[in-house]
């Protein structure tokens, strides 16, 4: 009611879509370099939000890992805000008896989750006697 006299009535008609984020690639590989004596090496995946609402996310391991798991992705949770993207660290730190390939799940609030599939080449160390 507008001044007490004119009165308006109408229809709003709305599409709810559920939360989406993007990856900017749905696999990871990751290499040593030849010679390199660092413990880890890490690649960065992009996340996007091409919705209006802010995405919150959680990364989830495969069921059945068990201790730290050689691929860890930073941050683990968080949130991208509307049509912006927030870069992800995952770093792989090989250990003894360390899975070469590992999927992480993308949890999405409100949306379907995603897979990110990270493998990694690591060649046998050989020792040379000279």
């Amino acid at each position: 009611m507008i001044n007490g006299l004119h009165t308006f009535k109408f229809t709003a008609v709305a599409e709810v879509v559920p939360t989406e984020i993007n990856l900017s690639t749905e696999e990871l590989m990751f290499r040593f370099e030849d010679g390199s004596l660092e413990p880890s090496v890490t690649k960065t995946v992009t996340l996007t939000n091409p919705g209006t609402f802010p995405a919150e996310f959680a990364w989830e391991h495969p069921q059945g890992v068990k201790g730290k798991p050689a691929f860890v992705p930073s941050p683990m949770q968080g949130e991208v805000p509307p049509r912006k993207s927030l870069q992800v660290q995952v770093t792989f730190t090989p250990y003894l008896g360390a899975q070469s390939e590992h999927a992480l799940t993308l949890q999405i609030r409100g949306g379907t989750s995603r897979t990110l599939v990270c493998r990694a080449d690591v060649r046998e160390a050989r020792l040379v006697a000279v």
